[in-house]
C-alpha cells in the first residue's frame, strides 16, 4: 500500500512539475486538458507502432494471431532483460 501511495506522490509531482503553467501547485482545467491530449497522442503513436509492426494481415489491426505474436515477442524480451 505504502509503494502505492508513493507511486502516485512520484506521479502528482512530475505532473505539476510538467503541466502546472501557472505554478500555483495545481492543475487547472486547461493544464489538465492539455495532460490528458499528451496522454492520449501519446498512446495512439504508441497503438500506430504495435499496428504497423504486428498487423500482417493489413487490416489496421491486431487480430488473435497477431496479437499472440505480438505477446510472446514482449514476453521473451521482458524475459531475455531480467
Amino acid at each position: 500500500m505504502q509503494a502505492d501511495t508513493d507511486r502516485l506522490s512520484v506521479f502528482k509531482g512530475a505532473a505539476l512539475r510538467r503541466y502546472d503553467a501557472n505554478h500555483n501547485g495545481v492543475l487547472e482545467p486547461a493544464e489538465r486538458e492539455r495532460m490528458v491530449s499528451e496522454r492520449q497522442a501519446f498512446l495512439a503513436n504508441a497503438r500506430g507502432r504495435l499496428v504497423a509492426k504486428y498487423d500482417t494481415n493489413g487490416n489496421g489491426a491486431l487480430d488473435a494471431p497477431e496479437r499472440a505474436a505480438m505477446d510472446r515477442e514482449l514476453e521473451s524480451k521482458k524475459t531475455n532483460t531480467k
